[in-house]
């Protein structure tokens, strides 16, 4: 797994970090993971 992926999801499953990311920050992270991920695979 990409060492940013893996970073972020430590991050978003730490229990202090979960309860203070909003619903609409959660989804802007998902997002934007979502387009470096297609990045990674694109560029190889």
């Amino acid at each position: 797994m990409l060492e940013w992926l893996r970073n972020l999801y430590t991050m978003c499953h730490d229990g202090a970090t979960i309860r203070t990311v909003s619903v609409a920050e959660g989804e802007r992270v998902r997002r934007e993971a979502e387009r470096r991920w297609e990045e990674e695979e694109v560029t190889g």
